[in-house]
């Protein structure tokens, strides 16, 4: 990625359909070329949204890429995976952040930015609920230009702007034992990369996780996870009764993020990328729900040239 200039921008693409209760959609331009984050600026009846309003009204954010929804996040997930990087919520910005800036360096920090050149009609989408009044958005970009051999790349191969992207899923877990009798299931997300994956629930007391029948995870003190979280270079916050198991700070490298699929040699030849089996056990107090959300980075698919 260039590294020059960072311009905050007012995103005057089409922005349609901001009515309560209905989807609104903004148009990314593709130029400029490099979107560090994304800014949508909130407010209802003049006055900036605070954060409960901003829950309140929105349900979730999407981006959409070559007419396909790419990435889908719930707006309490994104505010709360925000703050466990260390990202203060201002009143009325909701914020999507593709660069993380608390890497080692601005390589590393850029590894996951985005490209709007590199697809097909991107765009981003807000879920607006019903009964706002005088509802007010605007989209602004922290961005930076890839400068004339950088663009004319891009016009030429697209697939060389893109980069593995964050996305969010969202499963809920049936508890069926408690104490010393753990919940496990199999963990099979098809996607390229985990960044996290973020248990919720105050009934937790342990986390085993087994890569292909062994146990390489193992979590036995919340208090001790969220210390070896703090260890790393990121601001990391902690947030209450969740377990993160963020591969990428728990390594202390952007690239300690886990990828479950690898590629299997058999008589000298490359097969097929073969997939890590990953089981997951779930100790606690009791058997009610536990969620878990993951944070995933996927590449798209880039537009024909």
């Amino acid at each position: 990625m260039a590294r020059g200039t960072r311009q905050y921008l007012l995103n005057n693409s089409t922005l349609s359909g901001l009515t309560a209760g209905h989807p609104a959609t903004i148009d990314c331009p593709v130029s400029p070329e490099i979107v560090h984050v994304s800014d949508f600026e909130y407010s209802e009846g003049g006055v900036a949204a605070t954060r409960a309003v901003m829950e309140a009204a929105w349900e979730k954010l999407e981006l959409l890429l070559n007419n396909n929804i790419f990435g889908e996040y719930l707006v309490p997930d994104l505010l709360k995976m925000n703050d466990f990087y260390g990202e203060t919520f201002v009143d009325g910005f909701l914020s999507l952040f593709f660069t993380q800036d608390y890497r080692e360096n601005s390589l590393d920090a850029e590894r996951h930015a985005f490209v709007p050149g590199a697809y097909r009609n991107p765009k981003f989408r807000l879920h607006l609920n019903a009964g706002r009044v005088a509802p007010a958005l605007k989209n602004f970009l922290v961005a930076e230009g890839a400068g004339e051999s950088g663009r004319r790349t891009i016009a030429t191969s697209p697939g060389k702007g893109v980069t593995p992207l964050v996305r969010h899923e969202v499963q809920t877990i049936k508890l069926t034992d408690s104490g010393n009798v753990p919940t496990s299931f199999i963990y099979d997300p098809t996607t390229e990369y985990i960044r996290s994956l973020n248990f919720e629930g105050d009934n937790i007391t342990r986390i085993d996780i087994k890569i292909n029948g062994v146990v390489r995870y193992s979590y036995r003190s919340l208090t001790r996870l969220n210390e070896l979280l703090k260890k790393s270079r990121a601001v990391a916050v902690p947030q209450a009764d969740t377990w993160h198991i963020n591969f990428e700070l728990l390594g202390g490298s952007v690239d300690a993020i886990y990828q479950p699929a690898f590629k299997q040699v058999v008589g000298g030849q490359v097969q097929q990328f073969a997939r890590d089996e990953i089981e997951i056990s779930i100790y606690a107090g009791n058997t009610n729900d536990v969620r878990l959300l993951a944070e995933h980075l996927d590449r798209p698919v880039a537009r024909a040239n």
